[in-house]
């Protein structure tokens, strides 16, 4: 089995694939792979969004913590969509 680091693609993003290509070679000097742990928290809330994620190989849960610790997923996003983007 082979270990070999696969290959950044931001075009593996449906949003970022659906752009004009005028508009994704603008951006694509400004797209930086993000490698994720399982478990990370990316952003918590009322923190401020330094940043946006064009998940590609993973998906993102978006979570609300209640009173008592419990929590409830309100989203979720993968490589059809975008986070860090306040709705």
């Amino acid at each position: 089995m082979s270990t070999a680091a696969k290959v950044f693609d931001p075009l593996e993003n449906h949003l970022l694939s659906a752009l004009p290509d005028s508009v994704y070679r603008r951006l694509r000097g400004e797209l930086q792979p993000a490698p994720l742990a399982l478990g990370q928290v990316v952003y918590e809330s009322g923190q401020e969004l330094d940043h946006v994620y064009f998940p590609t190989s993973c998906v993102v849960s978006l979570l609300y913590t209640m009173r008592d610790g419990s929590t409830a997923e309100m989203g979720l996003t993968g490589n059809d969509g975008i986070v860090g983007v306040a709705l």
